[in-house]
């Protein structure tokens, strides 16, 4: 009886392996690859020879890729990883939970965009590319990954509540590019910087660096915690794939 208990949960576990793996669209994953490897490129061009100014573009370049570039990317992700699934039903069924679900294809997602961006950023440290003034490791890593979840939380609360994946993704671009046109309205502002994602890209010494970090962070975890009420609900989530 265990022994058929025990291969019945592993057989559960590598169809649910290889769901995901489905669901995770691998030419979606190839062109994040092609993505990553083109700006490679591009800061390679733009440092080619050396000079100052040139170094400087790439530090500019180089922000905008860790930042919000990543950040976008993800958005783009977190917002198909659960509406658009025509497969729900089945995941409800399972044992696990859609929300033990949802975290792991979240934390794979993550996983992957965490190995492209680490190799962006060895790239560049190979081409002199500095970050902030402060490159410390806990810098760096809040320079990337505190936009990449509250993007990330934007893009699945919109999908969830507009029942559309693509609006999620959307609704994550917007926002981005409203702080990108309005930086001039909103930097003057110290209020308003603190929920400026791009600040690295602009103000990389700025003295509410790292308020803006916590800010952010904190917005990202109210957005994560309604998504999780709004989980517990299956009809909601059976209403979001009709």
């Amino acid at each position: 009886m265990y022994m058929h208990l025990f291969t019945k949960n592993w057989r559960e576990r590598l169809l649910l392996a290889f769901y995901h793996l489905r669901v995770l669209k691998p030419f979606s994953l190839l062109l994040i690859v092609a993505g990553f490897v083109g700006a490679g490129a591009v800061l390679w061009v733009i440092t080619l020879n050396g000079r100052p100014i040139s170094l400087s573009y790439g530090n500019e370049f180089s922000r905008f890729v860790m930042e919000s570039g990543a950040a976008l990317i993800a958005g783009i992700s977190a917002s198909t990883l659960i509406v658009g699934d025509s497969a729900l039903e089945m995941l409800l069924a399972s044992r696990q939970g859609i929300q033990h679900i949802l975290m792991w294809r979240a934390i794979v997602s993550w996983l992957f965009l965490g190995i492209l961006t680490a190799a962006f950023f060895i790239w560049s440290s190979i081409l002199h590319i500095h970050y902030t003034p402060h490159d410390s490791a806990l810098v760096l890593f809040s320079t990337c990954a505190v936009p990449v979840f509250l993007l990330s939380m934007i893009a699945l609360g919109g999908a969830l509540l507009t029942k559309s994946s693509a609006l999620g993704a959307v609704l994550a671009g917007l926002v981005l590019m409203i702080q990108l046109l309005a930086k001039d309205y909103i930097l003057v502002n110290t209020a308003s910087s603190l929920f400026f994602i791009p600040l690295t890209l602009f103000r990389p010494d700025s003295p509410i660096w790292w308020w803006n970090r916590l800010v952010l962070l904190g917005c990202g975890a109210v957005i994560a915690i309604w998504c999780l009420f709004w989980l517990r609900c299956e009809e909601r989530l059976l209403g979001a794939n009709a």
